[in-house]
Order: structure tokens, then sequence, then C-alpha cells
């Protein structure tokens, strides 16, 4: 596949940098914590921003030649993970989230052309467990339930 240089329009990067600058504007409008070392409610809108604006600017700097994809292999992804995305909406309440995002995340990736074993084993079962630990344990956040041998988790 021949190289092709990354000089697109101007335009979605600085849209990126906008929406990024438009959600610290917004948040610098929030509370603040009410514990000394709170980051407080505006401390999430802020580091989000500050990530799509450092992408904005990735993007907009970006000149080197790249390997394009397929011309149809790109809408065939969308398509899958739009699809992929409403299958996982409609199981999460009765799988559950570990079974659900597990299989969420392994199809993601063999749609997005991962074949290893490894891989589709290991990396949605940690990433599946590492995002349980993160909200159900150390946030306390409920997460939708599933039974596995009579135990709910």
């Amino acid at each position: 596949m021949p190289l092709t240089p990354q000089t697109g329009s101007v335009a979605p990067p600085l849209l990126v940098i906008l929406l990024g600058a438009g959600a610290i504007w917004v948040a610098t409008g929030i509370r603040p914590g009410m514990l000394p070392h709170d980051p407080g409610p505006a401390f999430l809108p802020m580091a989000a921003g500050a990530a799509l604006v450092g992408l904005g600017l990735r993007l907009l700097l970006a000149r080197e030649p790249h390997e394009g994809p397929p011309r149809g292999g790109m809408l065939l992804r969308v398509a899958g993970t739009i699809a992929l995305t409403l299958a996982y909406l409609t199981t999460l309440e009765r799988w559950g989230f570990p079974a659900s995002t597990f299989a969420f995340l392994t199809c993601q990736m063999l749609l997005l052309g991962v074949r290893s074993p490894l891989a589709l084993a290991t990396l949605p079962a940690g990433l599946t467990a590492l995002t349980y630990i993160l909200f159900r344990i150390l946030l306390s956040v409920p997460l939708p339930a599933t039974r596995i041998g009579g135990i709910l988790i």
C-alpha cells in the first residue's frame, strides 16, 4: 500500500482543540470540592479538556507519512464499532458488567485486527478486571451484576 502524507484539512484538529478548550472553560465555573485535597468535580472535565487540546495539537502538527487503511475497511470498522456498542448496551443489564465488557472488548479487538490468542484472552480480562476494581471497589460505584457459580459479582 502506498504511503500517503497526512496533510488533510486543519478543521478537524481545530474542532478538537475548541472542544477541549470549551470543556476547560466550562469546568472553571464548577464549584471546588469541599475537602482540602479533593480534586473536586471539575477535575475530570478539565483533564478531558486538556487531553482533547493535546490530541488536537498533535493532529494539527502531524505531517508524517502513514500507511492508510483500506478504503472500505474504515467504514466496516466504524459500523462494526457502532453495532458492538449497541449490543454491549443491550446485554449489560442481562449479562452483567464483567461478562458483557469482556465480550465487547474481545469482539472490538477482533474487529480492529488483533489475532493473537494471548492478547485476545489477557487484554479484555485485564481491562475488565481493572475497570471493575476501579469503579466497584475503589469508587463504590454500583455496576450491573451477574451470577457466576451462584455468587453475585
